[in-house]
């Protein structure tokens, strides 16, 4: 018998594409599948297309309907509880699983009980869904996708194409789930599941991925640096080998932060000291004192 595959889908005001993702799970080659979909608080009409397609193609699928907006790591960690299968991945309601993604990959982790997380390349879809030439590590090239344990690359650059990860469900349970303190968790989420979890890299396309322009993950400036300097801060590791990279990491991001004139760049700084104990963070928390007048952002 197959196993069961738990897939969530997350939603939020994606009325013009949560349909297209949802057939997407149903039209999977592999059968046995716990579709759980929550809802972050839609205020347009995403809540009653889902309920519909809910009525029509899947009654038995988990509804988890969160009257105001909780946020992506908090929607998600909300389905935890009701996961059953052996094997997890979460789907974002803008994204297309090709049909033949599951059967795939889980055909590799049951062939091979020392690798916890696979996952592949993707394709790039615009808003409009018009799919672009390249693909994820085509048009990325300098991102070089890396098997088995990984943490040591992994520190330095996030590698992982996250819409296409399949994993044991152990990996989610063990790390309780995903860092509520972040808007955006797959980065953190990635760095604590390779302190203690195999990866592998199949070379085969399995999503197609819609890059949206008001996307949590395309934002740039604040945001951007804000949670990069947060996942370095919260998985800092003083360990002499890596103690170095999380060290020029939350440097970059607090001068990024500076550059950007964020009103907190201080209290980062002084964060980033009593974690580090590094001096350099230290001159940065008087250098950025200033901007602690200006009207916050």
């Amino acid at each position: 018998m197959q196993p069961l595959v738990t897939i969530v889908a997350i939603s939020y005001n994606q009325e013009a594409f949560v349909a297209d993702a949802l057939d997407s799970v149903k039209a999977q080659t592999y059968s046995n599948i716990q579709l759980i979909i929550a809802d972050d608080g839609s205020t347009d009409g995403t809540k009653n297309i889902i309920r519909h397609w809910i009525q029509e193609h899947w009654p038995t699928a988990t509804f988890i309907n969160h009257p105001v907006n909780l946020g992506l790591t908090k929607n998600l960690n909300s389905a935890r509880e009701h996961v059953k299968g052996k094997y997890y991945q979460f789907l974002g309601c803008e994204d297309i699983m090709l049909p033949s993604k599951i059967e795939k990959q889980v055909a590799i982790l049951e062939a091979d009980p020392t690798i916890d997380i696979v996952y592949s390349d993707m394709y790039r879809m615009r808003e409009d869904g018009t799919i672009e030439d390249a693909t994820h590590f085509e048009k990325n090239n300098y991102n070089i996708p890396r098997n088995g344990v990984v943490y040591e690359e992994l520190i330095k650059t996030c590698f992982i194409s996250t819409p296409t990860a399949l994993m044991r469900t152990e990996v989610l349970q063990t790390l309780n789930g995903y860092n509520e303190n972040l808007s955006i968790d797959d980065f953190d989420f990635w760095i604590r599941a390779s302190k203690q979890f195999r990866f592998l890299y199949h070379d085969d396309v399995t999503m197609q991925y819609r890059i949206m322009e008001n996307s949590l993950s395309n934002k740039k400036g604040i945001n951007r640096f804000r949670t990069r300097f947060l996942v370095y801060y919260y998985n800092y590791d003083k360990r002499k080998p890596y103690r170095s990279v999380f060290d020029e990491r939350l440097r970059f991001s607090l001068k990024s932060l500076f550059y950007n004139g964020y009103n907190k760049t201080a209290w980062f700084s002084l964060k980033a000291l009593l974690k580090t104990w590094n001096l350099f963070f230290a001159g940065m928390f008087f250098r950025s004192l200033p901007l602690l007048i200006k009207k916050g952002r």
